[in-house]
């Protein structure tokens, strides 16, 4: 009896230590005839790893670059819609027809493809129009600059690519920034 309570303690003894040492499972064989001498072994599990999946890229669509400001790309009645929708107060609008844009050259400038003119809040006369490209527009906003430096009401001018707009000076200059930052918020 002595002997199977010593041979448990032993067990126990090295099953307590196999486990305080992480070593795993353990089991008894006995490959003795006689019952006193008992062979440990210890079978200890196999780490597995578990694979991480790999994230798959997601495709970020790139942008096609605008050469143009959206105020190139609208009509100018869909410009003036989008004002009047970030709520510039807008009336009497006039547009004209290609045979007017024709007409529309002075000397060496040539002629604008829209033209719309415009009361802003009710008594600010404005002109909208735009050009074929950037150089004809640019060379109309400075002929419109250099003639509103001279006029008796001049005009801020306001150049939006291939679109310029005129504000007649009867504007405040709080009503005219205030009008131009409306035209940035369309032109983006």
């Amino acid at each position: 009896m002595k002997k199977i309570i010593c041979i448990l303690a032993v067990m126990l003894l090295l099953t307590g230590c196999a486990a305080g040492d992480g070593v795993g499972i353990g089991s008894l064989q006995s490959n003795s005839p006689t019952p006193e001498v008992v062979e440990m072994t210890s079978v200890t599990a196999e780490p597995t790893a578990t694979p991480v999946p790999t994230p798959t890229p997601t495709e970020v669509p790139t942008p096609t670059p605008r050469l143009f400001g959206r105020l190139s790309s609208l009509t100018l009645m869909e410009a003036i819609d989008e004002l009047v929708s970030f709520g510039a107060d807008i009336s009497d609008i006039v547009e004209y027809d290609e045979a007017a844009a024709a007409n529309s050259a002075t000397g060496k400038l040539e002629p604008y493809t829209q033209r719309v003119d415009f009361t802003l809040n009710g008594s600010i006369d404005c002109v909208a129009e735009t050009y074929d490209n950037i150089v004809a527009a640019t060379a109309r906003a400075e002929y419109y600059t250099r003639i509103s430096e001279t006029a008796a009401i001049g005009a801020y001018i306001y150049q939006f690519d291939k679109a310029v707009i005129r504000v007649k000076k009867t504007a405040t200059p709080e009503e005219a920034e205030i009008f131009r930052q409306l035209l940035v918020q369309v032109d983006q």
